[in-house]
């Protein structure tokens, strides 16, 4: 089958990959830890509690006016109510202009919430000079530098595209199993991955695992802080509803930055989709397709890795291999991919997407693809499930079909992915 999915043209700037426009200043996608120096990650609105972190221009026009409206993806503190929030557009010649949003959506566990709005340029505008909100008794704001410059989606392909979201990568993570990540996905089939990363909150080893990926162009990688640390503190190293809340400004980013993929994914670096009988993603899509006609996208049930469990294979190195004792599938914490076009505009979430009429979503059957994701017990789990044991709901099996794939895919010059995997842990001299 052959999935026509519409192209669009694209406009000749802001379309390069490797810049992210804020304030309508140009700045250079991280190359090291010292291009955060004094860099603004996001847009305070004059005198609010509203802090915009991007601009990304949408084209759903269906009378040829391209680029007809943006998404605007912001915190917005709960003294302040989402709905009467406004847009504002700065033209080129100094203009201002305040319009009404169309839609919002948001995501609301804590003091702080992430929203994204839809802002409809103005039918006589041809040229933007930036994007801000305000709140909808005010005036727009006169203040220049409290408009964002909109970036557009990156450039869309004629053949079937696949792009995958990895939210924000922090912490101590090995650096193997990032590698083993992005070589896995690379060689499934995904073109385009999307990450963001804080300084505070990641080592030199697996920053230097994602640079070599961003300078292969199969990585972008953005940065990241979150407004008002001062006064409401929190980082993603302690879980909590509020960084929750801040993770959805990443999936706001996504979904618009890689709009000209055909299939977009939300899906963290400990997490692997797993095609049981179809050799790569590609084939799977098709297939999905083929058999759901009407599908907005796929969700993959959850097969847990339980790391407390102990490493089966203790001579290895990686991940998939070292842990080959599962729980059964469940439908919890799921994963999806989907299809462009198909789902409402900022309705995607880490586990939820919102179809547009006439789609729905697909739970994909177990025998068709699961997603394996290697974690350890989770605190909620403790009291109502045995997962430390392996009894009852976490029932242990054994399962080292992900540690067969990586031994026995082929991906260039007769070595195997396992093989691959290891030498670019020697080039880069990380464990």
């Amino acid at each position: 089958m052959c999935i026509h999915i519409p192209t669009v043209p694209f406009p000749d700037d802001d379309i390069v990959t490797n810049v992210l426009i804020i304030k309508a200043i140009v700045v250079t996608v991280l190359d090291d830890f010292s291009d955060f120096k004094g860099l603004n990650i996001f847009t305070q609105v004059a005198d609010t509690k509203l802090f915009i972190y991007s601009v990304i221009g949408r084209n759903t026009s269906k009378t040829g006016n391209p680029w007809n409206e943006f998404g605007v993806s912001a915190w917005i503190h709960s003294e302040l109510k989402p709905k009467y929030i406004a847009c504002c557009f700065l033209l080129d010649n100094g203009i201002l202009i305040k319009s009404n949003h169309t839609q919002y959506w948001y995501y609301a566990l804590d003091v702080m919430f992430t929203v994204q709005y839809t802002c409809m340029k103005p039918k006589s505008v041809l040229h933007l000079r930036g994007i801000s909100l305000t709140v909808s008794n005010k005036i727009c704001s006169s203040n220049y530098s409290t408009y964002v410059r909109p970036m557009y989606p990156s450039r869309r392909m004629d053949k079937e595209t696949i792009a995958l979201c990895a939210k924000q990568i922090f912490g101590n993570l090995r650096p193997s199993l990032v590698v083993t990540w992005f070589e896995y996905n690379k060689a499934m089939g995904v073109d385009k991955i999307v990450t963001f990363v804080n300084e505070s909150y990641l080592s030199q080893n697996t920053y230097k695992v994602l640079k070599y990926y961003k300078n292969q162009g199969f990585l972008e990688i953005l940065p990241i802080e979150f407004p008002m640390q001062d006064v409401i503190p929190r980082e993603p190293l302690h879980k909590s509803k509020l960084v929750a809340s801040d993770e959805q400004i990443f999936v706001y980013f996504c979904q618009d930055r890689l709009a000209g993929y055909s299939f977009i994914g939300v899906i963290d670096v400990d997490e692997f989709i797993f095609p049981q009988k179809d050799t790569n993603f590609k084939e799977l899509m098709r297939s999905l397709m083929d058999k759901y006609t009407d599908s907005a996208s796929y969700t993959f049930l959850v097969e847990y890795y339980i790391r407390n469990w102990g490493r089966q294979n203790t001579s290895e190195q990686l991940v998939p291999i070292e842990y080959i004792q599962r729980a059964a599938a469940m439908n919890d914490r799921v994963k999806n991919i989907a299809v462009r076009d198909r789902f409402e505009p900022g309705s995607i979430t880490t586990h939820t997407v919102n179809p547009r009429n006439g789609f729905k979503n697909i739970i994909v059957p177990t025998d068709v693809a699961v997603l394996k994701h290697y974690r350890t017990c989770r605190d909620d789990w403790k009291p109502k499930y045995d997962c430390i044991n392996g009894t009852g709901t976490f029932q242990r099996f054994t399962d080292d079909s992900l540690k067969k794939k990586l031994e026995e895919m082929i991906v260039k010059d007769n070595i195997t992915l396992y093989g691959h995997i290891l030498h670019i842990m020697k080039y880069l001299d990380v464990k």
